[in-house]
């Protein structure tokens, strides 16, 4: 089952929490935890919290935590109803698998997404070595650095903090240890 804290607590630590809009690594207009301000609905969601949108877009209005906390579980609610529509048995896979795919969605979007069809389809066949490969292959795994090794690992391993202890140390591979060593 989806642990939502854990959910929240991985987003935050891929995204960062900043209270003053920025540019992040691809120059998008950023404010929260990744809430593009480039976005169609930006204007009306900044609006529905009563700030000014130019004001924020601009540095000269911050957000406060409860109102970044507002556009994050309004994002995260979206992120999970989309990841669950792309994968049929979402609900069947482990929490840590369940959180790769919701980061996933949050970060890329469905539509970008729904455009790694040979993940999708190792996803939805269970085969999850696959799906790891097919995320490393993509430009997304480059763009994200850490983000995507652990996102990658994560599908593999499922739970990294119960990893198999006979596993010989120097077999593991060397993001590993730079990780969860």
């Amino acid at each position: 089952m989806l642990n939502r804290e854990e959910l929240r607590n991985y987003i935050v630590s891929n995204e960062g929490l900043r209270q003053r809009a920025y540019n992040d690594s691809l120059g998008i207009p950023t404010i929260g935890v990744g809430f593009n301000l480039n976005r169609h609905d930006a204007n009306w969601r900044l609006s529905e919290l009563g700030l000014n949108y130019e004001h924020v877009y601009y540095g000269r209005q911050e957000l406060t935590i409860d109102q970044i906390n507002h556009l994050l579980d309004s994002d995260l609610d979206n992120s999970i109803s989309s990841v669950q529509k792309l994968f049929p048995n979402f609900n069947q896979f482990s929490s840590k698998r369940q959180i790769v795919l919701v980061d996933l969605v949050f970060n890329l979007g469905i539509n970008r997404l729904s455009t790694f069809v040979k993940m999708i389809a190792a996803i939805n066949e269970g085969n999850w070595q696959t799906a790891a490969k097919e995320l490393e292959n993509s430009n997304y795994y480059t763009q994200v650095g850490r983000r995507g090794i652990r996102n990658s690992l994560l599908l593999v391993q499922d739970d990294l903090t119960n990893a198999p202890e006979s596993q010989p140390q120097k077999k593991r591979h060397w993001l590993w240890r730079l990780f969860f060593n």
